[in-house]
């Protein structure tokens, strides 16, 4: 719920690469109540919806995820498919039970310095919350 919290914090997108136990209607279930707020008394606010989750297992292929939770820095919006694929250069991933500004304090200190103002730009929405 943190890392939902924090990612809709900088306009980051939460993506998971498959369904929660093969099933659709329990993954909108577990979707709804990790984006969905409670009160102080435990009561499920559901028109104050924070952030949001997407299916897409193409990123774990694209970005050779095989570890979550993943953080992603490029600068590059075209998908790789079979006609473009992406190379270690394209991007950066880090893994690990990190904060969202824990991640980019990693990708500012050690990324790759092609990605540093899109880090800063994350830094600033990060560091205002």
């Amino acid at each position: 719920k943190a890392l939902l919290h924090q990612a809709a914090q900088v306009n980051a997108p939460v993506i998971i690469q498959g369904l929660y136990k093969n099933n659709l209607k329990a993954t909108a279930s577990k979707i709804q109540s990790l984006i969905t707020p409670r009160s102080k008394d435990g009561q499920l606010q559901p028109f104050k919806a924070q952030g949001g989750i997407m299916i897409d297992p193409t990123w774990f292929k694209m970005y050779d995820i095989k570890e979550v939770p993943a953080f992603v820095i490029t600068n590059q919006f075209v998908p790789c498919t079979d006609s473009h694929t992406c190379k270690p250069q394209d991007y950066d991933v880090l893994t690990g039970n990190l904060s969202v500004l824990d991640a980019l304090t990693v990708f500012k200190k050690k990324g790759q310095a092609k990605f540093h103002d899109i880090v800063d730009r994350y830094l600033v929405l990060a560091k205002a919350h």
